[in-house]
C-alpha cells in the first residue's frame, strides 16, 4: 500500500450542548486509523499537542505502535502504524489460524480462549 499519496481529513466539531461520549452497549469503543509510519505518527502527535489535545505517549502494541486522544465530546481516537504488522510473529501462510496474544495478555489466555466461540473452517 502506498499511503504517500492518500490525503485524509477529519473535522472534529465540539457540541458544547451535547452529552459526552460514554462507553456502553451500542456505542463505539474507539475509532482507529492507520498512519504510514512512526515518523508521521510523531509529527501528528506533536501537532495534536500544539492544538491542546491530551495525547498519550507512543504505545507499543507488538503489531503496531499507537497514540490515543479524545475528541472534544470524549470519543477515543487511535492512530496506529502499519508496521511491524500481524506477520511479526506468524507466517503469512498460517496467518489467523491460531490465537496470538501480546505478552501482557498471555496470563489471561485460558480465560480468553474459554470465551471464544469455536471456528469451523469450510473445506
Amino acid at each position: 500500500m502506498d499511503f504517500g499519496r492518500l490525503q485524509v481529513r477529519i473535522d472534529l466539531i465540539a457540541d458544547r450542548d451535547g452529552a459526552a461520549a460514554v462507553n456502553g452497549l451500542g456505542t463505539v469503543h474507539h475509532v482507529a486509523m492507520a498512519i504510514a509510519d512512526q515518523d508521521e505518527q510523531l509529527r501528528l502527535r506533536e501537532e495534536l499537542v500544539r492544538f491542546g489535545c491530551k495525547v498519550t505517549e507512543v504505545r507499543d502494541r507488538c503489531y503496531f505502535k499507537s497514540i490515543y486522544f479524545r475528541e472534544p465530546n470524549n470519543v477515543l481516537f487511535e492512530v496506529a502504524t502499519l508496521q511491524p504488522g500481524f506477520t511479526a510473529d506468524e507466517d503469512p501462510a498460517t496467518l489467523g489460524t491460531g490465537l496470538k496474544l501480546p505478552p501482557w495478555e498471555e496470563p489471561h489466555r485460558a480465560e480468553i480462549e474459554s470465551a471464544l466461540a469455536p471456528i469451523r473452517i469450510a473445506p
